[in-house]
């Protein structure tokens, strides 16, 4: 059985997602140990007897959990994106934009932004070179000529520091 298949066999039963390696309790993993005896009694756990199977279904798991982390952030990111245009499409100046509080929530998120405001840059093009540049403490759009070309360099400059592909 592959390791995907263990973690979806186990989540449909309800598992609650303890792994150990060995064929009865007293050979599982650290884990089981330190669970108080009533608790390693209620909870239903997995034994797998194949240290390979076990490494790739902890890895699917660890991948899996930095999956949801990063789909939450993406969510919450777009989520500022939209309040942001909405709430500062009007606004002429653009200082004024860069002082609405969803903007500057967006730079809150530091770095893991980054490649996420580059992914909005190239598809929907917006002002966010200043936030790009407190970011990164880079400016590839310095010489620019127009807003264009600002885009086309701080895409470059992503796809270059592999932040987009």
């Amino acid at each position: 059985m592959k390791p995907s298949q263990i973690l979806q066999a186990a989540a449909q039963a309800g598992v609650a997602g303890v792994l150990a390696v060995g064929n009865t309790a007293s050979h599982a993993c650290p884990y089981y140990a330190q669970l108080p005896n009533e608790a390693s009694r209620s909870l239903p756990m997995i034994f797998i007897t194949e240290p390979a199977v076990l490494a790739a279904a902890e890895y699917q798991t660890v991948a899996s959990e930095k999956t949801r982390a990063s789909d939450a952030l993406t969510e919450n990111f777009n989520s500022l994106v939209n309040q942001w245009r909405l709430e500062t499409k009007h606004f002429s100046v653009i200082a004024r934009r860069y002082e609405n509080p969803a903007y500057k929530a967006i730079l809150d998120m530091q770095a893991p932004a980054i490649p996420l405001i580059l992914q909005e840059l190239r598809r929907d093009p917006d002002r966010w070179f200043a936030a790009l540049e407190k970011l990164t403490g880079e400016n590839p759009a310095k010489d620019a000529i127009n807003f264009y070309e600002a885009v086309d360099r701080w895409i470059a400059w992503g796809t270059a520091h592999e932040y987009i592909a």
